[in-house]
């Protein structure tokens, strides 16, 4: 475990050892499907994902509060990379049912999505809840809605996780209603340039950032 930035972040053994293979993977052939990657990732973690994940996504309830629910009923909603379907619990299974017609939990990891199916039942939304196994640029006919047929779509922190960032946002884009009707949520990582990190700011937070921007990149070189 280490502090930062005032929070004290606890690292499971598991994620370690999918850190090891997913490197060894790596090491072994330059050709290994993004999937492949991701999934020798994240098998070795799943069952402890959501609680080492809880202290870094630090947006994810800011952005999930701010959507407007409670203002449309009916709804489709994508998730894109949404894994654990952990953005369901930020709603009452009640609200669910009553507010949308369709989820997308859409990811490229069939082990972060068997927590999602336990999770799914537990909350009794399979009946509205469609967990969705792809590479979301890649897999042009999967089983996701058509282009401009989407309410909602979010990205929580998986823009981060994908190769071709502009491609997925492009999908992501695509695939919501036209004329302002959709909506696209959107929280992740971010390193500030070296020009905000020169921004006229005390010395001494201008060092903390350093240290943050510092250990961040420290950090992505592990996932």
């Amino acid at each position: 475990s280490f502090w930062y930035m005032g929070k004290m972040v606890a690292f499971p053994i598991k994620h370690a050892a999918g850190s090891l293979i997913a490197s060894v993977l790596r090491g072994k052939s330059g050709k290994q499907s993004h999937q492949s990657v991701m999934e020798a990732f994240y098998k070795y973690q799943k069952e402890g994902y959501d609680s080492f994940r809880e202290g870094l996504l630090h947006s994810r309830p800011v952005l999930m509060d701010s959507l407007p629910v409670l203002k449309k009923d009916k709804m489709v909603w994508v998730d894109v990379g949404g894994g654990t379907a952990r953005n369901l619990e930020f709603f009452s299974p009640e609200v669910v049912k009553q507010h949308f017609k369709a989820i997308y939990i859409a990811d490229i990891s069939p082990s972060l999505l068997s927590i999602a199916k336990d999770r799914v039942e537990r909350m009794g939304l399979q009946s509205v809840v469609k967990l969705v196994e792809c590479d979301f640029i890649a897999d042009g006919k999967v089983d996701l809605p058509a282009a401009g047929t989407a309410d909602l779509v979010t990205m929580s922190y998986s823009l981060s996780m994908i190769p071709d960032k502009t491609a997925a946002a492009d999908r992501a884009i695509k695939m919501l209603k036209p004329k302002g009707e959709g909506i696209f949520g959107l929280t992740d990582f971010f390193l500030e340039s070296n020009s905000d990190l020169n921004s006229k700011r005390p010395k001494f937070k201008t060092l903390l950032r350093r240290l943050e921007a510092t250990l961040h990149r420290l950090g992505f070189a592990q996932d």
